[in-house]
């Protein structure tokens, strides 16, 4: 019976061991995170578990061919025992009910209006904020904070500077 497995993989290889796994008749899910463009990051495209991914097969029959294909670590196990865990599948369908074929997933910010959000560095560290307009083509987002005294502060920041929650 096949089930799902997590497999840990050499640095920065996720991507050659999940192909050559498929060229292996291995089933493999890698999921990816699509970040939004205004985060100015390198790549858009990033895993989502980083050095990890999930394979599906029947353990006594194909786990020779996860085990020693290239960029492939080890499959992770249960504690003290060498026999590698059994993921539930429901945390694997989750997932790819909320990906692309390719397993990509859009990460977008939850910053709503009138959310609540706390400034992450620059001037305003540590205050508390609520957010007046969601974040633009620039990757700024307009806040108002109340700073000492009652007194109410209208700013643009960075995205990265404000702590929200993440929708996938």
């Amino acid at each position: 019976m096949k089930h799902w497995y997590a497999v840990q993989t050499k640095a920065h290889r996720e991507a050659v061991a999940c192909r050559h796994l498929t060229r292996r008749a291995v089933e493999v899910f890698f999921p990816q995170l699509l970040l939004p463009r205004y985060l100015a990051c390198a790549r858009v495209i990033v895993p989502m578990f980083p050095g990890y991914l999930f394979v599906r097969l029947v353990l006594d029959e194909q786990f020779d061919q996860v085990r020693w294909a290239p960029g492939v670590q080890r499959l992770v196990g249960g504690g003290s025992s060498r026999t590698p865990a059994v993921l539930d599948d429901g945390v694997v369908d989750f997932l790819r009910r909320h990906a692309t074929p390719d397993g990509v997933v859009e990460a977008r910010p939850n910053l709503a209006i009138g959310g609540r959000v706390r400034v992450n560095g620059g001037p305003f560290d540590g205050l508390a904020a609520v957010i007046q307009r969601p974040p633009d083509a620039r990757g700024r987002v307009k806040v108002l904070m109340e700073l000492l005294g009652g007194r109410l502060l209208s700013a643009r920041l960075p995205v990265r500077q404000v702590a929200g929650d993440w929708l996938a």
